[in-house]
């Protein structure tokens, strides 16, 4: 399945008042004939975002306002969707991961990537040999190792771990720390390593310990919730 096969059923914002930019996007949306929302106002992206039901929205951190609406989009909306945003510096990237955004790509993007990672809501499921108990998610995780912060979606959550897709190329049998938040608002925080990782972005990493803010060991919580996936 192409990216633009897969993003037939959602609804994407874009953004930017770079001319180059948006007529990329418009050009390379038409092929799905899904309508694609544009803009070079963040004021005119608070009314879509509020009034349109939006699978992504991809954002010029270089606008003025793109932080505080990405923060706002968390603190007002329970279905948020997957934020992409594109930055032209490290300051800019900074501040789009601070503020939220699942994703952040170095300018000059591509369609093909965007597309790519914004198809992670409907197929984040990498393919498995065998049938796992788990906890089938799509979810924003924080994940620090050797002092970096990276965020990435979650796949799929079971006892001893996570599947995990990711902007940046994660190195296997690498120690890091996370922390994600559930749709039940149980916080989720604990350490691990990366076990495997492939040049799709794809990576499963291994629990050293959990921890959970209701107090509940997290094999119980999980056993109340996991769902069988084969």
């Amino acid at each position: 399945m192409s990216p633009l096969s897969a993003l037939a059923n959602l609804e994407l914002l874009i953004v930017s008042n770079d001319y180059f930019t948006l007529k990329m996007f418009i050009s390379a949306w038409r092929e799905s004939g899904r309508r694609l929302d544009s803009t070079p106002s963040i004021s005119c992206a608070h009314d879509l975002a509020r009034n349109r039901k939006l699978h992504g929205i991809v954002i010029d951190m270089g606008l003025k306002g793109a932080v505080e609406f990405i923060s706002q989009l968390h603190a007002t909306r329970q279905d948020i969707p997957i934020v992409l945003a594109f930055a032209g510096t490290l300051f800019e990237e900074k501040a789009a991961l601070a503020a939220g955004a699942n994703f952040v790509l170095q300018k000059p993007i591509s369609t093909d990537r965007v597309f790519d990672l914004l198809t992670l809501g409907g197929r984040v499921q990498p393919p498995q040999r065998r049938a796992f108990l788990r906890h089938r998610l799509v979810e924003p995780v924080t994940i620090i190792s050797d002092g970096l912060q990276y965020r990435a979606l979650i796949s799929d959550l079971s006892q001893s771990g996570m599947s995990i897709c990711s902007v940046q190329m994660l190195q296997p049998d690498v120690p890091l720390s996370f922390s994600f938040a559930l749709r039940s608002s149980l916080d989720v925080a604990g350490q691990g390593r990366i076990m495997w990782s492939n040049g799709k972005g794809y990576a499963g990493i291994k629990f050293d310990a959990v921890r959970c803010s209701n107090m509940l060991p997290f094999p119980e919580w999980l056993d109340k919730h996991a769902v069988l996936l084969s």
